[in-house]
C-alpha cells in the first residue's frame, strides 16, 4: 500500500496535465493553430481573425460587422481602432478629448485617472502620475488624429498608439463610424 501523500501528489500532477491539455485543445479550436505549431505569425493572426469572425457569426452578429483578413473589425469596409493617449492630468486630457470629439476625429474618449507611468526619457528612468485616454476612431483618421494630439498636447513626445478592434457590438461599431469623419 502506498502512502496517502503519494496518491495525492500523483492525482495533482495528473490534474495539472489534464488542465494543460484542455487549455491547448481550446487554444487550437479557437485559433485553428496548435500552440506548439511552427506556424508563421501571419498564419496565427489570420487564424485568430477567422476564429473571431466565426465566433461573431455564432453569436448572431450581423454581417455588417465582420473581421477582415487582417484581424481588424470593419463596418461597411471601415477599419476601427482603439487609440491610447496619456496626459499629465485630467484637465489636459479633457481639453484634448473635447477638441478631438468636436472635430469628429474620434467618436468617444474615456479618461482614466490614476495611472503610473515608468519610462526612460533623455537617459533617465522617470516615474509620473498620468491619466490614460482611450479613444475610439476609424483607421483612416489615425494620421490626422496623431497630428492633432501632437498639436494640442504639452508633452514633447505624446503617446499615441492605435490598436485594431477585432470584434464587438455591431451597433456600437456603426456608431463609431457615424460619429467620426475621415
Amino acid at each position: 500500500m502506498r502512502p496517502v501523500g503519494t496518491v495525492r501528489s500523483v492525482r495533482t500532477a495528473v490534474q495539472a496535465v489534464i488542465i494543460v491539455l484542455v487549455c491547448c485543445c481550446l487554444l487550437t479550436l479557437n485559433s485553428g493553430v496548435a500552440p506548439w505549431s511552427a506556424a508563421r505569425p501571419s498564419a496565427l493572426h489570420n487564424s485568430a481573425a477567422a476564429a473571431a469572425a466565426a465566433a461573431s457569426q455564432r453569436r448572431g452578429m450581423s454581417s455588417s460587422a465582420v473581421v477582415s483578413g487582417r484581424g481588424v473589425s470593419t463596418v461597411q469596409g471601415t477599419d476601427l481602432l482603439v487609440v491610447y493617449v496619456t496626459a499629465p492630468n485630467a484637465d489636459v486630457a479633457e481639453k484634448i478629448a473635447n477638441k478631438l470629439v468636436e472635430q469628429q476625429l474620434v467618436a468617444c474618449v474615456n479618461v482614466l485617472p490614476g495611472i503610473t507611468s515608468i519610462y526612460r526619457w533623455q537617459g533617465k528612468v522617470e516615474k509620473d502620475s498620468e491619466v490614460l485616454m482611450i479613444l475610439k476612431t476609424q483607421g483612416a483618421l489615425l494620421d490626422k488624429l496623431t497630428a492633432k494630439v501632437r498639436e494640442l498636447h504639452p508633452y514633447d513626445e505624446p503617446e499615441v498608439i492605435g490598436l485594431p478592434i477585432i470584434g464587438g457590438s455591431p451597433s456600437y461599431m456603426q456608431w463609431v463610424v457615424d460619429n467620426t469623419s475621415p
